[in-house]
């Protein structure tokens, strides 16, 4: 969560869009982490999106944009597809659906990411 927290306040700060709020909480479900922030929805929408299929962690993050007019935006309101399996490649909602991947599977993926992010820092 640290890493999110840092990228996503990088990507705020390089983008110069005003932070009205920040909250960070750690509950029973896992991190958790708001922000408040001045600036077109779609448009953060489209560069949180890029983040996640950027930063090497990313795919492990879900950054949700909210517009106070809109409601929840999706991927494929600024054009982009929906996420992918980490295993397979395919459609994440359907290998999720289906339960076509064991949790420990998914856990050993993630896992050997965050590992290999973390062993090439300095």
């Amino acid at each position: 969560m640290g890493v999110a927290n840092e990228a996503l306040s990088g990507l705020i700060l390089a983008n110069g869009w005003e932070i009205i709020r920040h909250d960070a909480r750690q509950l029973v479900t896992g991190p958790e982490s708001f922000w408040s922030v001045n600036a077109p929805a779609l448009l953060v929408k489209k560069a949180t999106v890029l983040l996640e299929e950027r930063h090497p962690l990313g795919r492990l993050w879900d950054i949700d944009v909210f517009c106070p007019d809109s409601g929840l935006l999706s991927r494929n309101a600024v054009g982009e597809n929906k996420r992918r399996c980490f295993i397979c490649d395919e459609p994440a909602h359907v290998c999720s659906r289906m339960r076509r991947h064991s949790l420990l599977s998914l856990q050993t993926v993630m896992e050997a990411r965050i590992n290999d992010y973390f062993c090439h820092q300095k």
